[in-house]
């Protein structure tokens, strides 16, 4: 028998935050700490240049709307 696991976060809050540190230019990183605890750090993004043509946001959006 399989065990089921729980996320920690729900989906849709790990898509907010996706959301607020595109928004705000922060990368924000997780880790499970061996007591059970959750560490997250959140720190300055460095900037990726602008591919023109690039259709990532478009396919990852339609990706996401299912």
């Amino acid at each position: 028998m399989m065990t089921v696991r729980r996320a920690m976060i729900p989906e849709a809050e790990l898509r907010r935050w996706a959301r607020v540190s595109r928004k705000e230019g922060v990368a924000i990183r997780g880790r499970r700490d061996p007591d059970g605890g959750l560490t997250v750090e959140i720190s300055p993004s460095a900037s990726a240049p602008s591919i023109g043509g690039d259709d990532l946001d478009d396919r990852l959006a339609a990706f996401g709307a299912g």
